[in-house]
C-alpha cells in the first residue's frame, strides 16, 4: 500500500494531523503513523488500530488504485445522472432593488412569466417524471417574490406530479428578503419550499448603499426584520456578497449578526468580475481570490462556523450542477440555460422549454468541459476533490482565459487548522 496523493499534512505545536481531500477524513497522527505516510516506515510496523484508521480514512491506498481516474469516473457519473432534475425557475427578471453589481440589470425587459411558459415547464416535468427519483426546484430572479402566486401555483402542480410518481421534491428560493414576511414564509413552507437564501451586504449603511430599493429607499431594517421573523419557519441562510466596498466593515457586521442571533446563518461569497458592476465606486473593486480567501477565513473564525468549514472541506463530484445534464435554468420567456449567470442572455440559451433540449454547442460546451482534460493544472492540485475545477461559468466566460479556482485552493490548510482548533476536544491519535 502507499500514501494517498491527496493527503494534506499539518503541524500544530507538537501535534501532527493529516487531512485527505479524496475522502474528507481528518485525523491526528502519532510519530509512527507520520513515518508511514512519509514512506519512512512500512505499514506493517503499525498497530492494528493504526492501520485500520489510515486505511479507512483513505490516507493509505492500494498500490493499484488510481485516485484521479476514480475522481474522473465519479465526476462523469454525476454529470450524466438522469435520475435527478434540478430546475432554476425565474418567474420574473424584474426586481424591486437597484443593486449596482447586479448582472441582470440590463436584462429586465421580458415581464413576468406567461401562462403558456408555466404550462410548458409543468409538461416538461411530467414528461420526465417516470425516470426521476429527485426533483429540485430553485426559485430565482430578478426577485421571485414579485410573483408569489406563480410560485405557489407551480409548486402545487409539482407536488401532484412528485406525489403520484413517488419522487422526492426539494425546493428553495433565492430572494432579496424584502417581501419574505412571516406570512409569506408560511405560505411557501406549506407549498413545499423548505429553504431560503437572503442577501445582506453588511452593516446598515453599507447594505443600504449596495442594496437599495429602486428610487434609493433603504432596505436593511425590513430585510433583517424578516430574517429574524422567518428563521424558525424556513431553513434560512444569509449571503454576504463581499467586495472592496464592504470588506472593511465585515467584522462589524458579523458582530451585529451575533447580537441578533443570526450568526449561524451567515456565509460570505465573492462578487465576481463577470457580475458586470456598472456603478464604479459604489460597487467597489472586485476582490482578488486570495483576499477573499482571507476574509472568508476571518468570518469562519469570528462566527466559529464549524458546519460551514466542514461544508467547504467536503469532497464533491462536480463544482455545481451547471455542467451536469440535470441542471436547467429557465427564464420568464421559457428559454433554457445551463447556469443562472447566463439567464436572459438569449445567445447563451441551450434551447426552449417547449421542445426537447438539443445538444447544440451552447449545451455541449458545458457538458464536455472538465478539469480532467489532458494537461489541465487541476490534475496536479491537492484540493481537486474539493473543487472539481471551480466555477464553469467563469471558465467559459469569453472575457476569462483561465479556470476560476475556488477559495479552498488558498485556504484549505487554514480551514483545517481552524476546524482542529474549534473541535480540538474531538481529536486524538486513536481515531479520525
Amino acid at each position: 500500500m502507499r500514501p494517498s496523493a491527496f493527503n494534506l499534512h499539518l503541524s500544530e505545536g507538537k501535534s501532527r494531523f493529516v487531512f485527505n481531500a479524496f475522502t474528507g477524513a481528518l485525523t491526528a497522527l502519532n510519530e509512527r503513523e507520520v513515518s508511514v505516510l512519509k514512506r519512512k516506515r512500512a505499514l506493517s510496523d503499525l498497530s492494528t488500530l493504526s492501520k485500520k484508521k489510515l486505511i479507512e480514512g483513505g490516507f493509505v491506498i492500494d498500490e493499484a488504485v488510481d485516485e484521479v481516474r476514480t475522481l474522473r469516473l465519479k465526476h462523469e457519473l454525476r454529470k450524466y445522472d438522469a435520475s435527478v432534475l434540478a430546475l432554476t425557475i425565474c418567474p420574473t427578471l424584474e426586481c424591486n432593488f437597484a443593486c449596482p453589481y447586479c448582472f441582470q440589470s440590463s436584462m429586465r425587459r421580458s415581464g413576468p412569466i406567461q401562462k403558456e411558459v408555466i404550462s410548458q415547464i409543468c409538461r416538461f416535468v411530467r414528461f420526465h417524471a417516470k425516470s426521476l427519483s429527485v426533483l429540485k426546484v430553485e426559485w430565482f430572479g430578478g426577485e421571485p417574490l414579485l410573483e408569489p402566486e406563480v410560485i405557489l401555483q407551480m409548486m402545487e402542480q409539482f407536488a401532484e406530479v412528485t406525489s403520484r410518481n413517488k419522487i422526492e421534491m426539494v425546493s428553495s428560493i433565492t430572494t432579496n428578503g424584502y417581501f419574505l414576511t412571516e406570512h409569506m414564509a408560511q405560505r411557501l413552507k406549506s407549498a413545499g419550499v423548505g429553504s431560503a437564501q437572503i442577501s445582506v451586504d453588511g452593516i446598515e449603511a453599507v447594505h443600504n448603499r449596495m442594496r437599495p430599493l429602486k428610487g434609493g429607499a433603504p432596505t436593511y431594517r425590513t430585510v433583517i426584520g424578516n430574517a429574524i421573523a422567518v428563521r424558525s419557519i424556513l431553513d434560512l441562510s444569509l449571503r454576504v456578497n463581499v467586495s472592496n466596498a464592504n470588506i472593511g466593515t465585515l467584522p462589524e457586521f458579523l458582530s451585529e449578526c451575533r447580537e441578533l442571533k443570526l450568526s449561524d446563518l451567515v456565509h460570505i461569497e465573492m462578487i465576481t468580475g463577470q457580475a458586470g458592476c456598472q456603478a464604479g465606486e459604489q460597487c467597489g473593486d472586485v476582490l482578488r481570490l486570495e483576499d477573499f480567501s482571507r476574509a472568508e477565513l476571518r468570518s469562519f473564525r469570528e462566527l466559529q462556523s464549524v458546519d460551514e468549514i466542514k461544508y467547504r472541506l467536503r469532497p464533491r463530484d462536480t463544482f455545481c450542477g451547471a455542467n451536469t445534464l440535470s441542471m436547467l435554468a429557465i427564464d420568464p420567456e421559457g428559454y433554457v440555460y445551463k447556469c443562472w449567470h447566463r439567464l436572459g442572455r438569449k445567445a447563451e440559451a441551450i434551447g426552449h422549454i417547449s421542445q426537447d433540449i438539443p445538444l447544440c454547442w451552447n449545451h455541449v460546451k458545458w457538458l464536455s468541459s472538465t478539469p480532467y482534460e489532458a494537461g489541465s493544472p487541476c490534475l496536479k492540485c491537492l484540493v481537486l476533490p474539493l473543487c472539481q475545477g471551480g466555477c464553469m461559468h467563469t471558465y467559459l466566460e469569453p472575457s476569462e482565459n483561465s479556470r476560476s479556482c475556488s477559495a479552498v485552493k488558498h485556504n484549505a490548510k487554514h480551514l483545517i487548522r481552524l476546524l482542529i482548533e474549534l473541535t480540538s476536544a474531538g481529536f486524538s491519535t486513536d481515531n479520525s
